[in-house]
């Protein structure tokens, strides 16, 4: 077997979405590119995707796009499906996330867009209209929070696992966000609360598209040790980490270094790339 951290890179291209402006970061707009243009310069930066930019929050973005020399930055705007700010000079708005309902994106700009599921939804009636729609040429996938600010915005594994087994089921492309700072699901100190891993979510995703029962999905999403999750990780052919990532688009994390250097640290990504 070839050493993890070059077997598993791509595994992890363009996996994390720079959430640098949303919660709990909450970076001013100003920080946010700075810190952006670092991560694109890094040697970690095949790893990081587009900067998350609210649409209520343009205005303060883009002046400081412009403070900045207006250097050339992908960005997805959140909570739109179909802004295309005209004061984008060195901005290439590659993508839109929405919340539901899917009538929402109907007319959307035509670029990719992340439909945001509730989970009071009916969930699998959204991922079939979801499959539909892209079937009728829509580039849409799926959103799901996997946590927040507040305990009662991290779903449960068995919560989790029926979004991702329904997701594989019906061949919809899901991207996730909020919580996902380590790649392993861990206990939150103090908080009485669990937090999910971005590395059991790629396991579990592999055990969906198995065939494996939501209940055994679950099981893998549960997982607090990270040597069972690294050993099916370094056993994946490249076609499977393909496979899996048609599936598992990307996680948005306003810790982009942190979530690097916990995926070094597990061997996943080389030593010191942080």
């Amino acid at each position: 077997m070839s050493n993890p951290a070059t077997h598993t890179r791509a595994l992890f291209a363009r996996l994390i979405d720079d959430a640098a402006m949303f919660p709990p970061g909450n970076a001013t707009a100003a920080d946010a590119i700075a810190q952006h243009l670092n991560h694109r310069s890094a040697a970690y930066s095949d790893v990081v995707g587009p900067l998350l930019v609210h649409v209520d929050r343009w205005g303060d973005f883009a002046s400081a796009h412009r403070r900045a020399d207006s250097p050339e930055l992908a960005v997805v705007i959140i909570g739109s499906a179909t802004a295309e700010p005209a004061d984008a000079a060195g901005i290439d708005v590659v993508g839109h996330e929405v919340a539901a309902p899917l009538s929402s994106v109907e007319a959307g700009s035509g670029g990719p867009v992340a439909v945001e599921l509730s989970p009071q939804a009916d969930l699998e009636r959204e991922l079939e209209e979801l499959a539909r729609m892209r079937e009728r040429g829509l580039p849409l996938i799926a959103k799901y929070r996997t946590g927040g600010t507040a305990p009662e915005a991290f779903p449960s594994a068995d919560q989790m696992a029926d979004v991702i087994w329904l997701a594989v089921r019906h061949g919809v492309p899901i991207k996730f966000t909020a919580g996902l700072h380590f790649a392993v699901r861990h206990a939150d100190p103090g908080a009485g609360f669990f937090q999910h891993g971005f590395l059991n979510l790629a396991v579990a995703v592999h055990a969906a598209q198995r065939g494996l029962e939501p209940a055994q999905v679950s099981r893998v999403l549960s997982e607090m040790s990270p040597g069972p999750l690294v050993s099916r990780v370094a056993s994946w052919s490249p076609a499977d980490i393909a496979k899996i990532r048609s599936t598992f688009t990307s996680f948005g994390c306003c810790g982009v270094t942190e979530a690097v250097a916990d995926a070094a640290a597990l061997g996943l990504l080389p030593q010191g790339i942080v």
